[in-house]
């Protein structure tokens, strides 16, 4: 596992990430990754990162944390290592969201999970091409206050990718939720995955968004309430990032910034466990 660990451009991250480590020697650390390091090498990977880490010197544990569960309007499951030196255990942050459809007696005080449409109501239903500059209205929530706080008065990064006809046709066909084989057939995609070329559910969570979140041949990404595919703002809103928060580059430079970036309300969950972790020892 070693060898092929150095090969695996994955390996070549870890084993950056475990230089660092050494050089720096923090008492506590965080290390996040795609669920699918559970798998990678049946598992053997993860075994491998684990050990090398414990020979540093840390206690080392590992969760699946979904950002759905801290407020995040997007069912994104990632891989949360933490290690640390001092005396006792990590707490991971607690729940604060859950799937109102799960009648689990342990979710009875937690708030249901944030939607796509109480996330980016207040943004215009622009078409494909379209851009716009203004709010479609006041904040409807809690969320999109908090967004809009100290935003410019200027709606940024809301503007729509041009799509050829016969792609703006089929995604007019689509209803909420739906995929290409709702649409007439002269219209389906000849090629592409089942998730490919589907819109988003609008009083649901998105699934996991990608740096691809502008482009409707890659996974679900189309508005549920327009013909085209999400523009940067919305990725933004997805992610947990404040109106006011300004991304440089391409379109492609900014969805790719927006779409490998940990949620914010994850993050700041799992600060405040960190930093709770360090007071009390």
């Amino acid at each position: 596992v070693g060898k092929r660990l150095i090969d695996d451009p994955r390996g070549q991250l870890f084993q950056e990430y475990y230089r660092v480590l050494e050089e720096l020697n923090p008492k506590v650390f965080l290390f996040e990754n795609v669920k699918g390091l559970l798998s990678m090498l049946k598992g053997e990977l993860l075994k491998t990162i684990l050990s090398l880490f414990e020979s540093l010197g840390y206690k080392v544990k590992y969760e699946v944390l979904n950002s759905a569960d801290y407020g995040v309007p997007q069912i994104r499951e990632r891989v949360i290592i933490i290690g640390t030196k001092l005396n006792q255990d990590f707490q991971y942050p607690n729940k604060t969201h859950c799937n109102s459809d799960d009648n689990n007696i342990f979710n009875q005080n937690l708030k249901p999970y944030l939607t796509l449409s109480e996330a980016i109501s207040d943004l215009p239903f622009i078409k494909s091409n379209e851009e716009s500059f203004e709010y479609s209205s006041e904040p409807n929530n809690k969320f999109q206050k908090l967004m809009r706080n100290i935003a410019p008065e200027k709606l940024m990064d809301h503007n729509a990718p041009k799509n050829n006809d016969k792609l703006v046709k089929l995604m007019e066909c689509l209803p909420d939720g739906g995929t290409p084989q709702d649409a007439p057939e002269e219209l389906r995609p000849k090629s592409g995955f089942k998730n490919t070329y589907c819109r988003l559910w609008w009083e649901r969570p998105t699934p996991t968004i990608t740096r691809n979140l502008s482009t409707p041949s890659s996974s679900r990404c189309i508005h549920p309430k327009a013909p085209r595919p999400l523009t940067t703002r919305e990725g933004a809103r997805i992610q947990c990032f404040p109106d006011s928060y300004i991304f440089y580059g391409s379109r492609s430079s900014k969805n790719l910034q927006i779409g490998n970036a940990v949620p914010t309300f994850l993050s700041i969950a799992l600060k405040n466990s960190i930093k709770q972790h360090l007071e009390t020892a």
